[in-house]
Formats: structure tokens, C-alpha cells, sequence
């Protein structure tokens, strides 16, 4: 079948090759193929025959093969066709992996937490680095939880892998161990101060409050819990209840807060005292991670290349 288009036969080494006339109807040319390729004058009563050359629209030829019974023989579709199919094919699915890659690395962003050198004997300030910019904490009341600069224990852990406290959100790096300032008493105002504003400021809170003495943190500017979950004492049932104003009252609280406004200075208390509970502060830089979409523009490039050679061959 095939619309005045020509096709190659192989018949046993044999190359058959019928000539069609364009102003002849399709049904008298191929019955005409049929002669030609059939007839019992040949000496080739089984002849095994295959398509090597297809141009054809059809998706199968009706073909005589000696007997009583018609056969149908199915041909590959058009070559040309079959390569740009797979190539658009691969084309969307290289696409869609970019996207998901550029999505997931987005917002996989990597935190240079602070790195807090000293502490006052006073228990009424506390200063560090944070990459380049300076951090001081000033308080009218003292300090007195458990507090770490750079020695003692790492209480920044994540016992949980299915519900990790400090990196199962948009963070993809724990704090610094034993990097923490501790409290255990009501505090009426703590200063944070940041010799440059800061773009993306996250706090991690560690082990704030308890089951039975909900611990409330009242800021001075709205923030967003970006994770939350089991730290190095547990957890908190009620995953941090947001109260009035900017404030957040936690049970055994574990996780980060983001504040996502330049921060050039941020005041907040607690209330009541307690045991223990700790905070550090961290800024956002963008995750040092290959572009995806660099990676799927060569490959889309490699895999057109290949299909051009493809079709070049057919």
C-alpha cells in the first residue's frame, strides 16, 4: 500500500522493485505487486519477504502469500516519524527532571550559622561572627542557661530522620555544634544586633519549654516556622502554637524560625523560666549545587545530535 510510493522488497537475495504509475488507482497497484511478487511462474512458491525501505502513512499492507488466505504484514512506521517521536519524547521527560532538580535545589539552601566567641561574666551579653557579619546579644537579665562557645556537647541533633528539627525544611545544614547561648530565666528583653542587614535570618531554638511548662517567645517582627520535630530532648506534641502578635508558645520545642525581612536588629523575651532552653542564629546563601538547567540544555543538544545521525543513516 503506500500512495504512488515506492518500496523496496528483499525475496530470497532477490531485490523486487515494482514500478507504480502515479495516475493508477491504489487497489490495480497492488494487485499488480501481488502478480509481480506471487505469481507461480516464479520459482519462489515460499518467498519470505521484509519491508526495508517504509514512506508509507498506512500502518499495514495487505499482501497475497500464495494460498487462499490473505495475510497481513505489518510494516515499521515512517523512520523519520519514529526518531522525532522519541526525541520529543525525551525532550519532555529531560525537561520535566530539570524542573524537579531546579525546584529541589532551591530550596535546599545552605545556613552559616554563628560562630559565638565570647560570653560576658555577667551572663548579660554574648558576641561571634556570622560569616562576615558581626552578631552581639545584650540582655537586662542574666543568661544563665546552658551556654556553648564552640566546646562541651552537640545538642543540635536530629535522632529522628523522618522528622528532623533543624534541616527538614528549607535548610540543608544542622547548627555548629556546641555553638549555643543559654537560658533558664523570664527574659523582659534580649537584643539581637547584626552589623549588616541581614536578608534571610533563621533561629534555631533548642528544647524550649516542657510538656507540663509551656515556654512563650514574643518577637518584635513577624516570623514563619520553617521546621520543627524531634531534637536531642524530645519533642513537642503541639508543634509550636502561634499566639498573638508575633509570639510562639512551645512544649519541648525543637526547630528553625525564618524571618524573612532584612534583619538589622531583632528584641524579643521569654516567659516563664525554666530548666534550660538555647538559641542560635544563622543567614541563608545560596546552595553552591550544579545547574540543572545547564545539564538539560547539553543533553537535549546530545540527544538531538544523535537523532539527526539517526535519520541521516535511515
Amino acid at each position: 500500500s503506500g500512495d504512488g510510493v515506492e518500496r523496496g522488497f528483499v525475496a530470497r537475495g532477490l531485490s523486487l522493485k515494482p514500478r507504480f504509475s502515479p495516475i493508477v488507482s491504489r487497489h490495480q497497484r497492488l494487485r499488480d505487486l501481488q502478480r509481480r511478487v506471487w505469481d507461480p511462474s516464479h520459482a519462489f512458491p515460499q518467498v519470505s519477504i521484509r519491508v526495508t525501505t517504509v514512506r508509507a502513512r498506512h500502518r499495514k499492507c495487505l499482501i497475497s502469500n500464495g494460498g487462499t488466505k490473505p495475510a497481513l504484514i505489518a510494516h515499521e512506521r515512517n523512520a523519520g516519524a519514529t526518531n522525532m517521536t522519541r526525541l520529543t519524547t525525551l525532550i519532555r521527560t529531560v525537561a520535566s527532571a530539570a524542573a524537579i532538580a531546579a525546584a529541589g535545589s532551591a530550596s535546599a539552601a545552605v545556613v552559616t550559622w554563628t560562630d559565638w566567641t565570647n560570653f560576658a561574666t555577667s551572663a548579660t551579653s554574648a558576641s561571634g561572627t556570622m560569616g562576615g557579619v558581626g552578631v552581639s546579644v545584650t540582655s537586662s537579665t542574666a543568661m544563665n542557661g546552658v551556654t556553648q562557645l564552640g566546646c562541651g556537647t552537640n545538642y543540635w541533633t536530629e535522632p529522628n530522620p523522618s522528622a528532623k528539627p533543624y534541616t527538614g525544611g528549607s535548610v540543608s545544614n544542622a547548627p555548629t555544634p556546641c555553638e549555643q547561648i543559654g537560658l533558664n530565666t523570664a527574659q523582659t528583653g534580649i537584643t539581637v544586633t547584626f552589623t549588616s542587614p541581614v536578608s534571610t535570618l533563621y533561629m534555631a531554638l533548642l528544647s524550649v519549654g516542657q510538656n507540663g511548662l509551656p515556654v512563650t517567645y514574643d518577637f518584635d517582627q513577624a516570623f514563619v516556622i520553617d521546621s520543627k520535630g524531634q531534637g536531642a530532648w524530645g519533642s513537642d506534641a503541639t508543634g509550636g502554637v502561634l499566639g498573638a502578635g508575633d509570639s510562639l508558645t512551645m512544649r519541648e520545642f525543637h526547630g528553625l524560625l525564618l524571618f524573612s525581612a532584612p534583619v538589622s536588629s531583632l528584641t524579643f523575651s521569654t516567659n516563664p523560666g525554666e530548666y534550660w532552653h538555647a538559641f542560635t542564629f544563622g543567614s541563608a546563601q545560596v546552595a553552591a549545587v550544579p545547574e540543572p538547567a545547564s545539564i538539560a540544555l547539553a543533553g537535549l543538544a546530545l540527544l538531538a545530535a544523535g537523532a539527526a545521525a539517526r535519520r541521516r543513516r535511515a
